[in-house]
């Protein structure tokens, strides 16, 4: 066999080797494609009437030019700040919901998303909104909580820690059920929070009649970052959208661990919005 031979005979087993890490390439990549379509489903279900209008997902804080507190959903005092928010620095609960929505939201190919503070208004009026974070840093959260009618309400009890009010509607002309949701603290370490509760509800907007809200609200930080997970989890969306198509409020708890780690939240109720919500 001559050199020739040689070099033609390694050329095609190179070529070869080509085509098939190619091919392999490509079939590991469209596996991927489909496992991740099958992963995100109910997902995809969920946010596709957003696809229309765009969404704003509009970030609530705490500011020297933020609203006077007789302005807010309630009066607040935000100190001692560790009191205030147990779950990091004021915002950071936010913060890492907003990175959650933002990658999830890529991955089932929702393109058009701003990011807002609302004071933003014309930004946000014509779209879609999520609103994260609950009425006292988010003065677009309160004033869809009022639009919408929603019987959720903050309160603060011993030691300036918060609560939540919710009340649901009596069953079959029976007075009215309000249930209070009160975050728990580690018992050896008073100020690490070991369970915290929260909301999301699916309202209209109150810019817009052509457009939804979304409220993703924590009694503290951990909460609204639990609120984005059910958003973006199976379990969360196919649990809400089962309920009125997914405008209802659903009310859920989630456990903090001593690292800050949030387990999956777990919805312990969901009730349909009517017409007037």
């Amino acid at each position: 066999m001559n050199i020739n031979s040689l070099l033609t005979e390694s050329a095609g087993q190179v070529a070869g080797a080509i085509v098939i890490a190619v091919l392999a390439f490509m079939l590991g990549s469209f596996r991927r494609a489909i496992i991740q379509r099958i992963r995100t489903r109910q997902t995809r279900k969920y946010w596709s009437p957003f696809r229309g209008r765009g969404i704003a997902i509009v970030l609530g804080s705490f500011s020297p030019s933020s609203p006077p507190s007789s302005e807010r959903h309630r009066a607040i005092d935000m100190s001692p700040i560790q009191d205030f928010e147990p779950y990091g620095l004021v915002g950071f609960g936010e913060v890492l919901a907003l990175l959650a929505l933002q990658e999830h939201m890529k991955l089932v190919g929702l393109d058009d998303v701003t990011v807002a503070q609302p004071t933003d208004v014309r930004t946000i009026r014509s779209k879609h909104l999520v609103l994260v974070g609950g009425p006292d840093p988010n003065a677009v959260t309160d004033l869809a909580m009022h639009y919408g009618q929603l019987p959720v309400r903050f309160t603060d009890h011993v030691n300036s820690r918060t609560k939540m009010h919710v009340t649901f509607p009596g069953k079959d002309g029976s007075e009215p059920d309000e249930q209070v949701y009160t975050p728990a603290f580690l018992p050896d370490k008073p100020g690490q929070l070991a369970r915290d509760y929260g909301f999301v509800a699916q309202v209209p907007s109150p810019y817009s009649e052509e457009c939804t809200a979304i409220l993703l609200v924590g009694v503290y930080g951990a909460g609204t970052v639990a609120a984005a997970q059910l958003v973006t989890s199976s379990y969360g969306v196919s649990r809400m959208r089962r309920v009125n198509m997914g405008r209802c409020l659903a009310i859920f708890r989630a456990d903090v661990g001593r690292s800050g780690d949030i387990s999956s939240p777990r919805i312990e109720r969901c009730e349909a919005l009517d017409e007037r919500h």
